[in-house]
């Protein structure tokens, strides 16, 4: 008998020895759960995790916990295959866990009995850091392995529906638009001034940060485009048909680029004399110093972004499309 359970011990560490270290994390947090105390899991490597299960003389328990980690918990990796590389993509499927979370608790919330014993609180987003191989794919592992409703993991079966709606939804939404070559053309002066678009409009995702190259920032920004009808709700969201503003939005989008370039095409700036008050040209002081730019230049990009930001060409003749 002593022999038996010395052979289950030796099978339980080679088990765990060979895990990946997602797979070590989910089993850490569930093991540590079912015995009611949390480990800083991520300051505990495997031999110290290996020896504290081994000396709760629990193997048996470990066992059945590390087969339920494995087979009916952890999304198995390759199902994560067509995130690889694809930034984009990653941000698309944060971004909509995290909705469909939030979705969740609050239908949890508006079915509670006990308003005060049942409430759930939202889960707390934080932003999230693009890592020096340029990808968010860690931040996605976590949501699909550590974030739970009512205090239940999600199962596996779940888990997999749920990623493979999201990778066909993001598929249909990239066959479908007609603005990836757009912004995968851009120079840096036209991803700045769509960043700013995107942001003033409220459809810029800003929980997603360090975007440092060009190719990044464009992944960001066509991420906020791919997920423009699932601003606040995911309602109609499996069965993907671009919606009328959707399309207006990007259409205007488009012309208010035209504007800008057509604006700025070679024309000579006329002078002009604004009547300013004194305190207003002490700011315009100001700013052009803090900016280090002329105070021209200041005036003009306060006009044109206001010009922009107000969609004064859906009520003006100068259309260029």
């Amino acid at each position: 008998m002593a022999d038996l359970a010395e052979k289950d011990k030796q099978e339980f560490i080679q088990k765990i020895e060979r895990l990946s270290d997602r797979e070590l994390l989910s089993f850490m947090r569930i093991y540590t759960k079912e015995y009611g105390y949390e480990l800083d899991i991520e300051k505990v490597n495997k031999p110290t995790f290996i020896k504290k299960i081994v000396n709760n003389k629990g193997i048996e328990q470990a066992i059945k916990i590390l087969d339920y980690t494995l087979n009916q918990y952890i999304l198995n990796e390759n199902n994560f295959h067509w995130l690889y590389e694809n930034l984009r993509a990653q941000i698309f499927t944060l971004t909509y866990m995290r909705l469909y979370y939030s979705e969740q608790i609050r239908i949890a919330n508006k079915n509670c009995v006990n308003e005060i014993q049942d409430y759930l609180f939202p889960i707390e987003v934080r932003n999230i850091n693009i890592d020096y191989k340029g990808e968010i794919i860690d931040a996605v592992y976590e949501i699909f392995d550590k974030e739970q409703i009512e205090g239940f993991p999600i199962e596996k079966s779940h888990k997999e529906v749920l990623m493979e709606k999201i990778r066909t939804l993001w598929s249909a939404i990239n066959r479908k638009c007609d603005y990836t070559e757009w912004v995968n053309k851009a120079d840096e002066s036209k991803i700045s001034w769509l960043e700013r678009y995107l942001n003033r409009k409220g459809y810029y995702i800003d929980t997603i940060e360090a975007a440092s190259t060009l190719d990044q920032r464009k992944a960001l920004c066509l991420a906020s485009l791919d997920l423009f009808e699932f601003k606040s709700t995911l309602k109609g969201s499996y069965d993907y048909s671009e919606s009328s503003e959707k399309a207006d939005f990007i259409d205007r989008m488009k012309r208010s680029w035209n504007q800008k370039v057509y604006r700025n095409s070679g024309r000579e700036r006329k002078k002009y004399h604004l009547p300013l008050t004194n305190e207003t040209k002490q700011r315009l002081d100001k700013i052009a110093d803090v900016e280090n730019r002329k105070q021209a230049d200041i005036l003009e990009t306060l006009i044109n972004d206001y010009y922009e930001s107000n969609d004064l060409d859906a009520y003006s003749n100068e259309s260029l499309s």
